[in-house]
């Protein structure tokens, strides 16, 4: 009990989706073949929170201008 608030130490933590690029792993979704991209502190690997949300948009766009920038 923490605060007057009880938790189970039996569940399973709430980690974020990973997804893992060359051994790094990102900080949002990503299927480039489809164009597909999802970011967010949900699917961060920083701190769940607003900056984490911020920074994995960051993240997230400078994949998508690296990929229209190959072409």
């Amino acid at each position: 009990v923490l605060s007057g608030v009880p938790y189970d130490s039996t569940m399973h933590s709430l980690a974020p989706t990973q997804d893992e690029e060359d051994g790094v792993f990102l900080s949002f979704v990503a299927d480039d073949e489809l164009a597909l991209y999802q970011a967010g502190d949900m699917v961060s690997c920083y701190t769940p929170g607003m900056e984490g949300a911020a920074l994995s948009g960051m993240d997230a766009a400078d994949h998508v201008l690296a990929r229209l920038n190959e072409r």
